[in-house]
């Protein structure tokens, strides 16, 4: 018996409490040239204001803000698992001094960074305006080049964890993948839920990593809205994505000239008045 409560709940962790001992197999090692861009880059975050004025930073103190981020020249891809991400603690992946830093694979030779485990952006929206805020946040796959040589492509094997904390002192987060083939029955019931293992299947369920939250349809990922975003508030996000390995999609021959490119959009209005 496997115990679900936690998909009725909202669905967060403190990192701290994650503790796992995986070493980690790889079905299929390989380098996929993914988050290729051309012209919005591999990676974008979009801030638009409203008569409002939000602001995004990876520096606390705002010195250097912007409403634009756009992240080009990402190295390769290569197939690693969940386990890879153990070895760092939530205070450090959750922090923008490690952007850039870590979740490379570098050549010892040359220095060079050859491919990914995994990439991570941390920054802060603040709202520097005069004006109380709310926004919409929305995380959207933009483009989606599927292989041609196999029946499954990056976003089936794709994970994204969410890191949302408007106190700076924790690092919760909850990681999504899209909806799984495998169906999963909790116990006394039979209707089946298809989300996927956060990162590999026990048998019929999941390892202790447990299960994700499934995207929200094929194209978004997540989205939510915040109102009551007052003056001079700030909340850190982190987006953490990697492709899992151990993904019982990602078996067999090894998909070629594939690639997703990703957007946040933050869309930002005045706080609206609730009686």
């Amino acid at each position: 018996m496997v115990d679900l409560n936690y998909l009725k709940k909202k669905r967060r962790k403190k990192v701290a409490s994650i503790v796992t001992l995986i070493t980690g197999v790889l079905l299929i090692p390989f380098m996929l040239v993914s988050f290729m861009g051309r012209d919005i880059g591999h990676f974008t975050i979009g801030l638009k204001n409203n008569d409002v004025k939000l602001a995004m930073s990876t520096d606390i103190d705002f010195k250097e803000s912007t409403t634009f981020i756009s992240l080009d020249k990402l190295p390769p891809y290569s197939i690693y698992t969940y386990s890879r991400l153990n070895t760092f603690e939530g205070s450090v992946l959750d922090d923008p001094s490690s952007n850039g830093n870590i979740g490379k694979l570098t050549n010892p030779n040359t220095n060079e960074d050859v491919s990914l485990y995994f990439f991570k952006y941390t920054f802060y929206l603040k709202n520097v305006g005069d004006i109380n805020a709310s926004y919409n946040f929305k995380f959207s796959i933009v483009d989606n080049k599927r292989p041609t040589n196999v029946n499954y492509s990056l976003d089936d094997i794709l994970r994204v964890r969410f890191y949302e904390n408007s106190n700076l002192d924790e690092h919760n987060y909850v990681t999504y993948a899209k909806e799984g083939i495998t169906p999963h029955f909790e116990s006394g019931s039979v209707e089946p839920f298809y989300n996927t293992c956060i990162n590999k299947n026990v048998g019929d369920f999941c390892d202790e990593a447990g299960f994700a939250t499934n995207f929200e349809d094929e194209t978004i990922i997540l989205s939510n809205s915040r109102n009551h975003f007052n003056i001079g508030d700030v909340t850190r996000y982190t987006i953490l994505l990697y492709l899992e390995g151990n993904d019982e999609e990602c078996v067999g021959t090894i998909p070629d000239e594939t690639y997703l490119k990703l957007a946040i959009n933050i869309e930002a209005f005045e706080a609206v008045n609730e009686e």
